[in-house]
């Protein structure tokens, strides 16, 4: 079997600094049990298409004025705490939809996902929807193999099952791509904002027959963005077509975006580093009026808070001779900056700690 990849990565750009390092997805961000999140899906108009956005790099995806549907709770479970945890031996995680409904695709309900992962890469097992339909792939769709970049792609990766719907056996075939093909600040409702963002585009091309017969034939191409935190999208987008070159082909589309708590959204605020003694936090993100900071040193240092705009032209300057090891905060008042992408530098000693933001 091929492997299919994924890849997240980000970078800080600007002329007047050297590039930082570029995250890459690592076994550091495998989905484990125990982990909680909100579901939100996108309300899309009958006749509207939500558009993806453009592909490069240090892009920002601006999806904050979407329209917001329903919200769910979804947590992170040990399959053997599922009704279905049998059916899936080899998977070591579940992602569980906990409304009634599930999470709505074009074509389903879904109530639990079920993954497999492993020090390289984590495989779909398969899904068991709300009514019952339980899909347990015997050739899995392998994804998210690590390390992975930006620029990077694969595919295809076979996958196959055979499953019982209402007591007829069907078979699923097809195949799966991938690439990534952007990566930089993703924008979402409720004020949510997730730097060092990598977009993929996933592709699957598979028949759905039963004795012997033909029935349907499915194309969807989705766009996911992942974090290096946490191997589940921040958001997808997805467009599924049936039965494509027909008379009468059938296209649907759906989103989510997600939510993440505790740990993860402790992992996700932080920002990249190449500071080894010191951290920095700012909200919120994106900026309206005031930007708060926060950091924290762990012994007596010099300190420089400095702020650049999108050339690299020089804003803002503090700096605080000598402060005391602990905790430390200060507001930096955005009310006369023009809208757009700034660059909040924190230098303690020969270090430094640099977050993107955007004032709006």
């Amino acid at each position: 079997m091929k492997k299919l990849c994924t890849l997240v990565c980000c970078c800080l750009l600007l002329s007047n600094f050297s590039q930082a390092q570029t995250p890459i997805l690592t076994d550091a961000g495998n989905l484990e049990p125990g982990n909680s999140m909100n579901i939100h899906t996108v309300d899309i108009a009958d006749g509207e298409t939500l558009n993806q956005g453009p592909s490069g790099a240090d892009i920002i995806w601006d999806f904050s004025d979407v329209a917001v549907g329903t919200s769910q709770a979804a947590s992170t479970l040990v399959p053997g705490q599922t009704p279905h945890g049998d059916e899936f031996p080899d998977a070591d995680v579940a992602v569980y939809f906990q409304n009634e409904g599930g999470l709505q695709t074009s074509s389903a309900s879904v109530a639990y996902m079920y993954y497999s992962t492993e020090n390289s890469f984590i495989s779909t097992d398969g899904i068991a929807n709300t009514v019952g339909v339980v899909i347990n792939y015997s050739d899995p769709k392998e994804h998210l193999l690590y390390p992975f970049t930006y620029g990077s792609a694969t595919g295809p990766d076979d996958f196959s099952a055979v499953f019982d719907v209402s007591g007829t056996a069907v078979s699923e075939i097809g195949t799966v791509s991938a690439s990534a093909d952007g990566y930089g600040t993703l924008l979402l409702p409720e004020g949510l904002s997730y730097e060092g963002v990598l977009r993929l585009r996933i592709t699957e091309n598979y028949e759905q027959s039963a004795d012997g017969f033909v029935f349907a034939t499915i194309q969807t191409e989705t766009y996911a963005w992942y974090h290096p935190c946490f191997s589940f999208p921040l958001l997808t987008v997805s467009t599924e077509v049936v039965n494509p070159g027909s008379v009468n082909p059938v296209t649907g589309q759906y989103a989510f975006f997600t939510q993440v708590e505790g740990s993860i959204a402790a992992c996700m605020s932080v920002g990249i580093s190449d500071a080894g003694d010191f951290s920095l936090s700012t909200y919120p993100n994106p900026i309206v009026n005031i930007a708060n900071i926060n950091y924290q040193i762990d012994r007596y240092s010099d300190v420089q808070l400095n702020v650049f705009n999108s050339v690299g032209q020089l804003v803002y300057n503090k700096q605080n001779a000598a402060q005391t090891a602990g905790n430390h905060s200060t507001q930096i008042d955005f009310n006369n900056y023009s809208t757009g992408m700034y660059i909040i530098e924190l230098i303690v000693n020969d270090q430094r700690d640099i977050h993107k933001v955007i004032k709006q």
